[in-house]
């Protein structure tokens, strides 16, 4: 499988949503079951917001907004530190998102991490990550591809979770006559670290259960 994290092409852009300061986490989800009307930053046209979150931690807020129906999305990220101007950019999706987390990395700093599930019957999992950086947001390596016994099996259906400072994937493993809907080959956890600087990520430990 393939993860679609290119480290171009990211632009800088208003985002149009006010962020007010906090020290409390505090958290507003538009689930993507849901879309809602919201006027663009273009021209009043409006536009579907497939779903919107604001993380909080300390002084340091995490804003994500997608826009749009079907496989391409357009994503909007901002973030605020100590009350400053709010550093913002857009991204392109491909799938919808599922969840967002923060990881630890240091120095009181956290990444912030989006998680998409791509359309169709597969529903591939990808990783998303920002890494704040003064008056920028650096996209994050992409999650190294399943190799070895890691990928046997693997069709796709991922879960993502932040667990320490650690992203634990699962995902359901199948055999080589099993139908889409029915895995029958049990369950697999990767665990992932990501290096010091946000360089890259780590496969740190493989767990597999069985259905019997």
């Amino acid at each position: 499988m393939k993860f679609f994290l290119p480290l171009l092409g990211l632009s800088v852009a208003a985002l149009g949503l006010s962020l007010s300061s906090c020290d409390t986490t505090r958290e507003t989800t538009t689930t993507p079951g849901a879309p809602t009307a919201m006027p663009s930053e273009a021209g009043g046209i409006d536009t579907v917001t497939s779903y919107r979150r604001t993380l909080t931690q300390g002084s340091t807020q995490y804003m994500v907004r997608t826009t749009g129906e079907g496989s391409m999305r357009m994503m909007s990220i901002g973030v605020r530190q100590n009350n400053q101007a709010p550093v913002a950019l857009r991204d392109t999706l491909d799938g919808e998102v599922q969840q967002t987390a923060l990881l630890p990395t240091g120095g009181g700093q956290s990444s912030l991490l989006v998680f998409v599930q791509s359309a169709g019957s597969g529903s591939y999992g990808q990783l998303y990550g920002y890494l704040p950086e003064g008056q920028t947001l650096r996209r994050l390596p992409e999650l190294p591809e399943l190799t070895g016994p890691a990928s046997q099996g693997y069709q796709g259906h991922d879960t993502f979770q932040v667990l320490g400072q650690e992203v634990v994937r699962t995902f359901p493993i199948y055999a080589p006559a099993d139908a889409n809907c029915c895995p029958s080959g049990g369950q697999r956890t990767v665990r992932y670290t990501l290096a010091e600087r946000g360089q890259g990520w780590r496969q740190t430990r493989v767990e597999q259960t069985s259905n019997n």
